[in-house]
């Protein structure tokens, strides 16, 4: 029933996404600013030494002359001394190349973090919503819930990426223990397990947001998330399981048809719909009241 109730939220606000889409927008245009900045002068660095070593030149001009027949021998050795003049360059630089991939990976999080101030705001601005039909300015609720929102994202995304990390290394250490037998059997039980373990994270901070909304403190919400959250891991696992499973297959499905254009509207759909089922599921175990749309009250018994 969590995720049926929560599409039906969705589809009754659906200018959610619009506002959600906007901000994302507006973060990655500031991350792409900022990073270009960053990346650029490095990036200028090693194009201008690889044009320096004219490996590239050197490449497309054996693939010509074995395309028109030519002497395949030496335009074999010719793109085998072009490999090695861009993996000297590359070996030589190396410090340059992880700066670089440092620097992602601060963007990265800085990203993270700046679209996870929007989550309490978020799920206020739905929460008034579903509860009293009350739709509300989120730029406004934005700013006047920054003060919980800057500790709250910063915590938020810092066990985000820690726990997101360990389930990776953790399916990718099964994988090459298991690779001896690997299966379709093997590939589905690990897919299972990564989806699983994804879906015990969700449910564990379910009512992170609603307790903070309810008045607590970010860290006290922590915990009572925790605890509430391991008391009905059971009764949310298998909508979570379904919520993680869905997800997964719809990005699987829309970055190859549509080359991951269509993620533009489904990011901000789905942090729409995470903080919904977590209102809902809050709302449901604690007996609460709220609109399912303009017309069902779902009153939990």
């Amino acid at each position: 029933m969590y995720i049926k109730y929560s599409m039906s939220v969705l589809m009754s606000h659906l200018t959610i996404i619009f506002k959600t889409l906007i901000f994302i927008i507006i973060v990655a245009l500031i991350i792409a600013a900022v990073g270009a900045g960053m990346l650029l002068p490095a990036y200028n660095k090693m194009k201008d030494l690889i044009i320096e070593t004219g490996a590239f030149d050197s490449i497309g001009r054996a693939f010509t002359d074995i395309a028109a027949g030519g002497d395949i021998p030496a335009a074999v050795e010719q793109i085998r001394a072009g490999l090695i003049d861009l993996r000297d360059t590359v070996v030589n630089n190396a410090n340059t190349l992880w700066l670089s991939y440092f620097l992602l990976s601060i963007l990265a999080l800085a990203a993270n973090f700046l679209i996870a101030t929007l989550y309490l705001p978020l799920a206020d601005n739905v929460d008034k919503y579903i509860s009293s039909r009350h739709d509300g300015y989120l730029l406004q609720e934005y700013f006047l819930m920054m003060k919980k929102s800057l500790p709250f994202a910063l915590l938020y995304s810092l066990i985000n990426t820690i726990l997101s990390v360990l389930i990776v290394w953790l399916a990718i250490l099964v994988m090459f223990a298991l690779k001896s037998v690997v299966n379709l059997l093997t590939v589905n039980m690990i897919a299972f397990m990564v989806i699983t373990l994804y879906s015990l994270k969700a449910s564990l901070l379910c009512d992170w947001i609603p307790n903070i909304l309810s008045g607590k403190g970010v860290l006290r919400a922590l915990w009572d998330s925790l605890k509430g959250g391991s008391r009905r891991v059971f009764s949310l696992r298998l909508s979570s399981n379904i919520l993680v499973m869905s997800v997964i297959y719809i990005v699987a499905l829309l970055l190859m048809s549509s080359f991951g254009y269509a993620l533009i509207i489904g990011t901000p759909f789905f942090i729409c719909y995470f903080r919904i089922f977590e209102l809902v599921s809050y709302k449901m175990a604690n007996k609460q009241k709220f609109y399912a749309d303009d017309y069902v009250i779902i009153t939990p018994n």
